[in-house]
């Protein structure tokens, strides 16, 4: 079964994962970059992957979003990664520009580093170690 516990748990693991890649290897990003801008079926794939996995958590959890802070966070990724998908896939020649200043960025490192405590976050949440109501309320 589908819980926001566990979706929270894969986004911080995924984004986790991908911010150690980049923080490691920070040069990766230009050459993905150059992929998606040279090849029309990886910057499709691209937006289609967030897409789908947006759909599913977003109207899998919207109904029940208000029930707790767990499954609005849960709501609120997947929307935020509907979005995402929807952007990479209208919006191509953009994310390709967005993404190509984002490797050159001088606050590369800077970024990749507040993805890693992102995740870290997502992960304590998603693990039950954080409380969600701590850092809803304060």
């Amino acid at each position: 079964m589908l819980t926001a516990s566990y979706v929270v748990l894969v986004y911080g693991f995924v984004l986790l994962v991908l911010a150690l890649k980049f923080l490691q290897e920070p040069k990766a990003i230009k050459e993905i970059a150059k992929q998606v801008e040279g090849g029309h079926g990886v910057a499709f794939i691209a937006g289609l992957l967030p897409l789908i996995v947006g759909t599913l958590v977003f109207f899998h959890f919207a109904p029940i979003m208000h029930t707790t802070g767990m499954d609005m966070l849960a709501t609120i990724l997947g929307g935020i990664t509907l979005l995402l998908g929807i952007y990479r896939l209208w919006f191509t020649h953009a994310w390709v520009k967005h993404l190509t200043s984002f490797a050159g960025s001088n606050y590369l490192h800077g970024l990749l580093v507040l993805y890693f405590v992102v995740a870290v976050v997502l992960l304590l949440i998603g693990g039950h170690i954080l409380p969600i109501h701590t850092i809803l309320i304060g």
